[in-house]
């Protein structure tokens, strides 16, 4: 397994994401999450990627079946305490065909 990506709730995600532009990270198509409510900006390193997220549909945030991962709670990070970035890996070498 290796990392694929590390994601992090934003609520100035137009000012986070023009910091990492002067920095020099190379930005990705904008995306919608449909079905979980949010949204995100991708910025890309040689074999991973930054994902900015943000909620774009309370409702769907709320009552999705991704409820499990809180990604409401995650982005009201503020006033949760909860942890407002997370990691994504990715298999590396598998053996064969998965079922």
């Amino acid at each position: 397994m290796e990392l694929d990506h590390i994601f992090l709730f934003a609520t100035e995600y137009d000012l986070l994401a023009e910091a990492l532009q002067m920095f020099g990270l190379s930005e990705g198509t904008p995306n919608t999450h449909p079905g979980q409510g949010t949204a995100c900006r991708r910025f890309y390193f040689r074999n991973a990627y930054l994902e900015l997220v943000w909620i774009a549909n309370e409702k769907e945030a709320r009552d999705s079946g991704m409820a499990k991962a809180k990604l409401w709670e995650r982005a009201q990070y503020h006033q949760t305490k909860f942890c407002p970035l997370g990691l994504c890996f990715r298999a590396k070498n598998l053996p064969g065909k998965l079922p």
